[in-house]
């Protein structure tokens, strides 16, 4: 899979526009359009981690390194990008929940 695809995969995952991807990367939509289409493959490392830190993945995932999406197998994935828009809009909530719950347990252990 190319850095491009990966890129590509992780904005859909989020439900993220390249609107929006090239905002949080300071970019323009056409040249997040040029990565995920294998134009431009030479990607700023500046971009990488900007392009990472936005759709919650690792720098080593997006460079291929890792071939697994953190958070996540890509059965995960599947299975999200088969369901409904409401669906979808609840298995994010339970997520947020989930996170929200494991971040205040480890406020209370201290970590």
């Amino acid at each position: 899979m190319t850095i491009g695809k990966r890129i590509k995969d992780a904005r859909e995952a989020k439900g993220a526009t390249q609107d929006e991807l090239a905002k949080a990367a300071n970019t323009t939509k056409q040249t997040i359009y040029k990565y995920e289409n294998g134009i431009v493959t030479n990607i700023p490392s500046n971009k990488i981690e900007a392009i990472a830190s936005f759709l919650n993945v690792s720098e080593s995932y997006l460079m291929g390194w890792d071939a697994s999406m953190p958070g996540g197998e890509s059965s995960l994935i599947d299975c999200y990008r088969k369901l409904d828009p409401e669906r979808t809009k609840r298995l994010e909530a339970y997520a947020k929940a989930l996170l929200e719950t494991q971040n205040a347990e480890n406020e209370m252990k201290g970590e």
